[in-house]
């Protein structure tokens, strides 16, 4: 065998090698950013949970209110109306928007009820503080799906997931706080 035979030999073997460690990292790289999007989604569906919980519970305001005596200064039907778009959300950006809606809502209304002083009954008093214990844990769950977010989206940028999301035309996330920050900031 000839020094050029065993260079291209030596060559090719380096090469092919090189191939594979390319392919490896490629593939594993896929794979870590389909993790993440797995842990995104494992985020989003806990935090959906508890928006359920919320808006059983928002119903049960609802139905408890109306047995106040509320002078006719406020809409429960609009509050029931907002309820129920925000059961039928089909996205994260329409489910926020709801859930602004329904967060203004319950505050004019818990405001209405406190500035007339009505008497709330037992049950309004337990839905509203299961809305508060709701709204808690929604708050901490939030923050784990916007870390989720902000690591996905992070990993997304780099090399070389940058080209594997823009073949697989894998989209970012979008964080839960931004939408809300907005609006509490009178942005629009």
């Amino acid at each position: 065998m000839t020094i050029l035979e065993i260079v291209g030999i030596v060559i090719g073997v380096v090469v092919a090698v090189a191939l594979i460690a390319v392919a490896i990292w490629l593939v594993y790289s896929y794979n870590f950013l389909n993790k993440l999007r797995d842990t995104v989604h494992e985020a989003f569906d806990a935090m959906n949970n508890s928006f359920k919980k919320r808006y059983d519970s928002v119903a049960d305001v609802v139905k408890s209110a109306e047995k106040l005596d509320l002078k006719g200064e406020f809409d429960l039907q609009n509050l029931s109306d907002v309820l129920e778009r925000a059961r039928a959300s089909k996205n994260l950006v329409e489910q926020v928007g709801c859930e602004i809606e329904l967060s203004n809502d319950l505050s004019n209304l818990f405001a209405l009820i406190s500035a007339h002083d009505i008497h709330e009954t037992d049950e309004f008093k337990a839905s509203k503080n299961s809305i508060t214990s709701i709204n808690d844990e929604i708050d901490n769950l939030s923050k784990y799906y916007n870390a989720s977010v902000k690591i996905f989206n992070a990993k997304r940028l780099m090399f070389p997931t940058n080209y594997i999301a823009k073949l697989k035309k894998i989209e970012p996330f979008i964080p839960y706080e931004t939408e809300i920050t907005k609006h509490m900031d009178g942005e629009k």
